[in-house]
């Protein structure tokens, strides 16, 4: 049960990411959030520097500081 919940948590803040947004992926990487695609998003990890990363590789969301 407590997976299930971890699980619900991830995909909620997921859902709730929007354009802007710094993420952090589970390989540690933080980037500024632009265009979401279906199963991936394309985020900006340097200037005019892109990649695609799967959306299950985000851990978490980074602070505003």
């Amino acid at each position: 049960m407590p997976m299930r919940k971890r699980q619900k948590k991830v995909e909620s803040m997921i859902a709730a990411i929007k354009k802007g947004d710094k993420v952090i992926t589970s390989s540690g990487s933080t980037a500024l959030w632009p265009p979401v695609k279906e199963k991936t998003f394309i985020i900006e990890i340097a200037d005019d520097v892109k990649i695609e990363v799967a959306k299950s590789a985000v851990a978490g969301l980074q602070d505003p500081e």
